[in-house]
């Protein structure tokens, strides 16, 4: 994605989760601060899930990794951006998604040197993850966490087995025929980032892959993360269940 984006449309709507009941705790990965949700009952996997522009810090993506320590999975959520998070409250001028400082910000993230030094945090992630499950990593994200996630599977395939991104940037109809692992792309159909036609064209381009594209119908980008009413809340738990049996299948 360009450098200088500066997004006019809400990006990961919805509410910030409550703190409470968080079953993890902070780690270290190497150099890189990680949070770590232990499953009660292993399947033996791991997943590393790679936080939107918000960052690791807020509960949401941490309340998504407590969802598959739930499943089995030994989840790690690392801090790639080293606490320069976007602000959270978007609603104030100065955080707005339009401003072309979030597209400066944005950037530094997403190319060149920035973005060598996330991919970093990514494969320590993968690698730490992979002491406790050798040979049975996966990654999850949504949306910049998606498109680090489609990059990270081209780059460190040999040490994944497959991945799932939800309402991901940063893809077309040529990504699925790019990825030498098995990803899930999982979209809602209301997206500025990756629109309907565009993800209909997905469906079609994952059929000679082990990839696979699905739209929720009525849902707007953010949606699985930061659900915001009850119609969100059960198409993200079916977004996620989609994920674990994605994953389970794959891996």
């Amino acid at each position: 994605m360009e450098a200088n984006i500066a997004m006019a449309k809400p990006c990961c709507v919805g509410g910030i989760k409550k703190a409470d009941g968080l079953k993890g705790k902070e780690d270290k990965a190497g150099d890189w601060a990680i949070y770590v949700s232990t499953p009660a009952s292993p399947n033996g996997k791991a997943i590393v899930i790679v936080h939107d522009i918000f960052g690791w810090g807020i509960p949401n993506t941490r309340v998504v990794a407590d969802k598959y320590a739930d499943e089995g999975y030994y989840a790690v959520v690392p801090d790639l951006y080293a606490g320069d998070y976007w602000p959270f409250d978007i609603s104030k001028e100065e955080n707005a998604l339009s401003q072309p400082k979030f597209g400066e910000w944005f950037g530094k993230y997403s190319g060149g040197e920035g973005l060598e030094k996330v991919l970093t945090g990514v494969e320590a992630s993968i690698d730490f993850a992979a002491k406790t499950c050798p040979g049975a990593v996966a990654l999850a994200g949504s949306c910049w966490g998606g498109m680090i996630v489609h990059i990270s599977a081209g780059k460190f395939a040999a040490k994944l087995k497959a991945a799932a991104t939800f309402h991901p940037v940063g893809c077309d109809d040529t990504t699925p025929a790019k990825m030498p692992i098995p990803v899930a792309f999982i979209f809602g159909e209301i997206d500025d980032f990756v629109k309907a036609d565009m993800q209909a064209k997905m469906v079609e381009a994952c059929k000679d892959t082990k990839c696979m594209t699905h739209t929720f119908p009525g849902m707007v980008h953010g949606f699985a993360v930061r659900p915001y009413d009850e119609a969100s809340q059960a198409a993200a738990e079916e977004a996620h269940k989609m994920g674990f049996e994605f994953l389970a299948k794959n891996m």
